[in-house]
């Protein structure tokens, strides 16, 4: 007891600064609060926070570091900006790694872990807003990750949700595709109870295929992402 009150003693008071703000403006970016590409006053967030500029440049080092702020050199920060090529690599990343948990999940998975995603998908379904069904579908792949037994890929899956989560409250509604994507996790949970490992992630892959192309159209369509930022990315991938 007596050395952790010391440790808490001697902690540097701008680190629990820094600390807070980091997460305050962290919540605010992957909520939306703080929209992609918005320039960041930091004038405005000192007096927000009723703190110096110090610990604020030490929060916003920390998002710069996470790849959710840019810093620009003589100009101060923005919120960084969603574009095709991110949009793609974040997606790139989920087809790499959600059939991989998926087949290794079902070499694992054991009857408490299966119950867990039945009682997700029960909250997936009668989900109405925007924000449950996407943290309903988080947790469900995030789960499945959990039970191949790879916590690194339990970590990432988790990342990358969070990383589209911007993208998906900002301008893309995925209820019109529920019924599909549900039978498609009945499906995963069926798989996985038989311990079919090729089924399960052939499952995976298929959903992760249509969820990609519903989210790309859709950004597309409705003008998120410009002409040459798709040619620039069709171009570098032809290569």
């Amino acid at each position: 007891m007596r050395t952790g009150s010391k440790l808490m003693e001697t902690r540097d008071p701008l680190e629990s600064l820094s600390d807070a703000i980091y997460g305050a403006l962290r919540a605010d970016i992957m909520q939306c609060r703080l929209r992609p590409g918005a320039t960041i006053d930091t004038n405005e967030l000192t007096e927000r926070f009723n703190v110096s500029k110090t610990p604020l440049r030490d929060a916003l080092k920390r998002l710069s570091i996470e790849g959710l702020v840019d810093i620009l050199p003589r100009s101060g920060y923005r919120v960084k900006p969603i574009t095709f090529r991110v949009i793609h690599e974040i997606l790139d990343l989920r087809a790499a790694l959600g059939p991989h948990a998926a087949f290794m999940a079902a070499r694992y998975i054991t009857p408490a872990e299966l119950e867990e995603l039945r009682a997700i998908l029960g909250d997936y379904l009668p989900a109405s807003g925007q924000g449950e069904l996407q943290s309903a579908a988080r947790r469900f792949h995030v789960a499945v990750a959990r039970a191949s037994r790879n916590a690194r890929i339990s970590t990432l899956t988790d990342s990358l949700f969070e990383e589209l989560e911007r993208v998906m409250r900002l301008t893309v509604d995925f209820s019109p595709r529920k019924d599909e994507d549900s039978r498609d996790h009945f499906l995963l949970i069926d798989a996985l109870a038989e311990g079919d490992s090729e089924t399960a992630s052939e499952i995976e892959r298929s959903h992760i295929a249509k969820a990609r192309a519903f989210l790309l159209e859709t950004l597309i369509v409705k003008g998120h992402f410009s002409d040459s930022e798709i040619s620039d990315l069709g171009r570098s991938r032809a290569i």
